[in-house]
């Protein structure tokens, strides 16, 4: 897998998800809600891992307009997954995307 974006403001969370995503051999990038000066500098991740809370932050309406109106982003996968996660959610959410890139793989050769 390319990337996986991972926005949280809880930094114990990011650092979870962003610990179990390199522990799957992927990369991952983690910015405290700066999903926007990411996508700006030209990163494209191939999937988007988004703590809910971030929504019910200030800007976080902005955030979801941003994701969803931007081309470069319009169609990558954004899975939620709460900071108050059980580890069988990210098991499953580790699944998810090891499905993802698989599908990636035969589609793009």
């Amino acid at each position: 897998m390319r990337s996986v974006l991972v926005v949280s403001q809880d930094s114990r969370f990011l650092d979870c998800v962003v610990n179990a995503l390199r522990g799957e051999g992927m990369r991952a990038v983690s910015f405290k809600g700066a999903a926007m000066e990411t996508t700006e500098r030209g990163f494209r991740p191939r999937a988007i891992v988004l703590d809910p809370a971030v929504l019910l932050e200030p800007g976080g309406d902005e955030l979801v307009r941003f994701l969803s109106g931007s081309p470069a982003l319009a169609a990558v996968p954004v899975f939620s997954i709460s900071s108050a996660a059980k580890r069988v959610e990210l098991a499953e959410l580790l699944c998810t995307l090891r499905r993802l890139e698989e599908g990636g793989k035969r589609a793009y050769g």
